[in-house]
């Protein structure tokens, strides 16, 4: 009986002792060692790996450090490591200054930073979670703390250290009160920039008021380093800067940082308001003077991205308001870019001149101004303002939120647009090229889908090999120039273009008044082009003046144009410049009193050719 007795109680404290190991997080290995999940860049892919502390460091509970200088005394190989092993607060602000400190959240617990932490230059913070990535830093910052500081990183120095995350859940605020001057919630403090943030895991919830998200404090850029200052991997981040970017330059910064983003993975929602863009730039004083985004290069990963303001607006991804847009590339990517007026979705901030954009091997949609009520732009505000789950779960986050930006569109203003892929209102195209890509770009009102800004010129644009779709609100073309303005150089080579102008403008070509330079499609291309009322399908504007060549070779070509105007050639009283076919077909059909090919109404003048095994329909 004895026997019997002894063997039921070894049996029930072993099950007591399973259940807790099957309830609680596992936080250490068979020999007591922390474990934590180091993740690293392969080139290709992040890759997890978990490790554990080495038996002869000690782990320190963050909230019985010995001193808020965390890494006071020295440390063999410069490494100080503390742990989060259950939930705790600490008021006052905690200070990483020359060597390596490294956290550890434990799944399941939650660190409250009241006071934030200070990464000094050249010093470098980890932050690691575990397998679940469960454990959390939660930092909501009130108006009366040191609102010059970052949260994570820069402090009253003007250059922060580097920053690295590893995992966990990391939920930033800055928001408190209208009018602050504020840090990054990850970054530099006031005036102030980072040297290096490292994202490769965990899970980012961020909002920022005058600092960027993630990047410079107010007047701060994206950051200190000659190179690419941010650099995220993986992880899941949503992201609303409110004057400062999501992700790039503070609030007033006005120069243009040689420090790059680059974004190789992950899912990330990047918001941009009151003249801050999503992904570049900050908003400058009054909206004037913002800040040119340096290069930003998407590699891969899922990335939407909206600026929004109601007089101000940022780019999508790109420059903040008044801001010129600098080198973007993306490539292997899906990205959703949008700015609700005035900005461009993928380009340049109101009144600022697009750079150079690259789009390879990607699918990607660019906007600006496709919304014609308030509703419809808080019912897209509200789809890119989250990733999926469910909305009752993460309406926390947007306290207060969405009373400010319904402040921000009382005076919403859709009247002008930037483009979808180019410049914001009264910006300047740069170059923009699309390789092997799913595109659709769309435009408002005086801006062109991709192109140029109100009463600017359109840059260079080369299509290869993709699939494009683009559309113009009235006064702009689809492809070209917005009002006034001629288009660049078009080259279309490979793959499907469908445009569609909008009224008094080309499908591709000119703006209302806007002529056209060069327009070569070829390699096989399958086009069509749809002007708007007194557009040319490709060609001129309305009234447009400068003329040059249409070379079509090899290639299925329709076009229509609208009201009197032609379907290759001229708008409404413009020349069709010279017009030179060969080996394609094609069908082209004027408007009105327009011709299929050559002028429109009151300008018949055009050259045409035709060459080579071509089929030519002309009405």
């Amino acid at each position: 009986m004895k026997l019997m007795k002894k063997s039921v109680s070894i049996l029930l404290s072993f099950i007591m002792i399973f259940s807790v190991f099957t309830i609680l997080p596992i936080t250490a290995d068979a020999a007591g060692q922390v474990s934590y999940v180091y993740r690293s860049w392969n080139g290709t892919k992040v890759v997890d790996e978990t490790r554990t502390v080495p038996s002869s460091v000690q782990c320190i509970p963050l909230n019985e450090a010995k001193n808020d200088i965390l890494d006071k005394e020295s440390a063999a190989d410069g490494n100080h490591w503390y742990i989060v092993d259950k939930n705790m607060t600490i008021n006052q602000r905690l200070y990483v200054t020359t060597q390596t400190v490294n956290i550890i959240l434990y799944d399941g617990a939650t660190l409250t930073l009241n006071s934030g932490i200070t990464v000094r230059k050249d010093a470098t913070l980890n932050i690691f979670g575990q397998a679940n990535d469960s454990g959390k830093i939660y930092s909501h910052i009130s108006a009366t703390d040191n609102r010059s500081f970052a949260i994570i990183g820069g402090d009253s120095e003007p250059q922060a250290g580097n920053i690295n995350i590893y995992g966990g859940t990391l939920d930033l605020h800055t928001l408190n009160d209208i009018w602050g001057y504020r840090g990054a919630c990850i970054g530099g403090g006031v005036g102030g920039s980072p040297q290096i943030i490292s994202i490769y895991g965990g899970k980012l919830k961020l909002f920022s008021q005058d600092g960027a998200c993630i990047g410079g404090g107010k007047g701060g850029a994206v950051s200190s380093f000659d190179g690419d200052g941010i650099r995220i991997y993986g992880g899941t981040i949503d992201a609303m800067g409110y004057l400062g970017a999501a992700i790039g330059n503070g609030y007033t910064y006005s120069g243009t940082p040689k420090s790059g983003i680059a974004i190789y993975g992950g899912q990330i929602k990047a918001n941009g308001v009151a003249g801050a863009a999503g992904i570049g730039g900050g908003s400058g004083e009054d909206g004037k003077n913002g800040s040119s985004n340096g290069p930003i290069t998407i590699y891969d990963g899922y990335i939407s991205a909206l600026g929004t303001g109601s007089k101000f607006t940022g780019a999508g991804i790109g420059s903040g308001a008044c801001g010129n847009a600098g080198t973007i590339e993306i490539s292997n990517a899906y990205v959703d870019a949008s700015a609700s007026a005035w900005g461009a979705g993928i380009g340049s901030g109101k009144e600022g001149n697009g750079g150079n954009i690259t789009i390879t091997d990607s699918t990607v949609t660019a906007e600006s101004s496709n919304y014609r009520t308030q509703q419809d732009f808080l019912n897209a505000f509200n789809q890119r303002l989250f990733w999926g789950g469910p909305k009752t779960d993460q309406r926390a986050y947007a306290d207060g939120i969405v009373s400010l930006i319904l402040i921000l569109i009382e005076a919403f203003d859709v009247k002008y647009s930037g483009a979808g892929i180019g410049a914001g209102h009264k910006g300047r195209a740069g170059t923009v090229t699309i390789k092997n890509s799913n595109v659709y770009a769309a435009s408002g009102n005086y801006a062109a889908g991709i192109g140029s800004g109100k009463g600017r010129n359109g840059g260079n644009v080369t299509i290869t090999g993709s699939t494009v779709t683009a559309k113009s609100g009235d006064y702009a073309a689809a492809i070209g120039g917005g009002d006034d303005g001629d288009s660049g150089t078009i080259h279309i080579t490979g793959g499907e273009v469908t445009a569609t102008g909008g009224d008094k403008a080309a499908a591709i070509g000119g703006g209302d008044k806007g002529g056209f330079n060069d327009i070569t499609i070829d390699g096989n291309s399958k086009v069509t082009a749809t002007g708007g009322k007194y557009g040319a399908g490709i060609g001129s504007g309305n009234k447009g003046k400068k003329t040059q060549n249409i070379s079509i070779t090899g290639s299925t070509v329709t076009a229509t144009g609208g009201k009197d105007a032609a379907g290759i050639g001229g708008g409404d009283h413009s020349n069709g410049g010279t017009v030179v076919i060969r080996d394609s077909k094609v069908t082209a059909s004027g408007g009105g009193f327009g011709s299929g090919i050559g002028g429109g109404d009151a300008n018949d003048s055009a050259t045409v050719g035709i060459y080579g095994n071509s089929t030519v329909t002309a009405t």
